[in-house]
């Protein structure tokens, strides 16, 4: 891990409480989303719903798509071509790619 990358992930646990409470205030947007859930045990053993939780956050939004990833968090690192191919087919579904 580089030192931008630590930083990256210091300044995200910093911050995971107020992000949390600002996404709990209002209601999902409806806008565009993909979401890339990653199947890290680490993670499922701390919050087992995480998943459902992001599931039922965006349930209202008809843009939002979900892939499910059988690897660790950091999946753009684990499943790069997956992501890159993944980003590029939802901008190109969505009008959105240069």
């Amino acid at each position: 891990v580089c030192s931008s990358d630590l930083k990256n992930m210091i300044d995200e646990i910093n911050l995971i409480k107020q992000n949390a409470h600002k996404a709990g205030e209002g209601k999902c947007p409806f806008l565009p989303v993909l979401c890339f859930l990653s199947h890290d045990k680490g993670n499922l053993k701390q919050i087992p719903e995480w998943g459902k939780i992001h599931r039922e956050y965006f349930s209202e939004n008809e843009n939002a798509k979900f892939i499910d990833l059988p690897c660790g968090h950091y999946v753009h690192r684990e499943e790069p071509e997956m992501i890159a191919e993944s980003i590029t087919r939802f901008l190109n579904f969505h009008g959105l790619y240069c």
